[in-house]
């Protein structure tokens, strides 16, 4: 009879003890998780970006400009490689005319182009950029 109740109370015991652990870690995580006041300043400061981020785009809302999709802008990039491939293509194929012919002439191409009065793109400051 008495080993009954003495088993009974440490198992009482052991299930309060348990809970107290439970308890405690509850405590800790609501401790260590931010304050309402924290949190408030958190949503401020998002507020504050969003606005400026609202700013910076009324411009482009007021002027009624159609933004295009990600689609159409991946599609229009495409294109512009393509036809930075093609000018890159092209202006190889002059430069390597020129020192042929420059070659041919017994002159230094870029005498051979101020001679003819070919302008390069490095003269004129000219690039493709992608």
């Amino acid at each position: 009879m008495m080993d009954e109740q003495i088993e009974l109370r440490r198992e009482e015991f052991n299930a309060l003890t348990e809970t107290l652990k439970q308890a405690n870690e509850k405590l800790k995580q609501a401790e260590s998780g931010s304050t309402n006041q924290q949190i408030k300043d958190n949503i401020a400061a998002e507020n504050e970006t969003i606005d400026k981020h609202e700013a910076h785009l009324a411009p482009f809302k007021k002027s009624g400009a159609t933004m295009i999709s990600e689609k159409d802008l991946k599609k229009a990039e495409d294109v512009l490689k393509k036809f930075h491939a093609e000018w890159k293509k092209k202006k190889r194929g002059c430069m390597d005319a020129i020192a042929n012919i420059a070659e041919s002439m017994d002159m230094n191409p870029k005498d051979f182009a101020k001679k003819v009065a070919i302008e390069t793109d490095e003269e004129m400051k000219v690039s493709c950029p992608v």
